[in-house]
């Protein structure tokens, strides 16, 4: 009897939790879910530029692909940060922005972004995060970075 009320308390106290989480989550695939899934990259609430393109390899600014209207508008709701779309980066302009289209694989989903610091000195980085569906709903996994900054003169 004790054994049983133990293992009742201990999963109490492991899936409660998960349960509560996994139901703010966001659900399905569409641009809403992707474009949240992205700003969960980037939590700045300063000015940014983004690129008016996809890329598949965002630090590189390869496979670029225009962003649909709607996806740029899930974005825009997304993001904390007001945005400016731009073609391409205004070094003098605010924080530069480079999304890939997020990408479902199964139980799995990938976001990654790359972004460029303001000035000409300014540090480079990004992110790939991995997202894993629990209960239908898609939560944070691991997420790898990086950034480079160069020696100013």
């Amino acid at each position: 009897m004790v054994k049983r009320i133990l293992l009742l308390a201990l999963c109490g106290v492991v899936l409660l939790p998960a349960t509560a989480h996994a139901a703010s989550a966001l659900r399905g695939r569409g641009l809403r879910t992707q474009a949240a899934l992205d700003a969960q990259q980037w939590n700045s609430s300063a000015r940014a530029q983004v690129l008016t393109s996809l890329c598949a390899r965002p630090s590189k600014l390869r496979g670029c692909e225009p962003m649909p209207d709607r996806m740029r508008a899930a974005l825009e709701g997304a993001l904390e940060s007001p945005i400016t779309w731009v073609e391409q980066r205004r070094v003098h302009g605010a924080d530069f922005l480079v999304f890939a289209p997020v990408v479902f694989d199964g139980a799995e989903a990938k976001a990654e972004v790359a972004f460029w610091e303001r000035g000409t000195y300014g540090c480079r980085g990004g992110y790939l995060t991995n997202f894993v569906r629990q209960l239908g709903a898609w939560t944070w996994y691991t997420q790898l970075g990086w950034v480079a900054c160069p020696a100013t003169p």
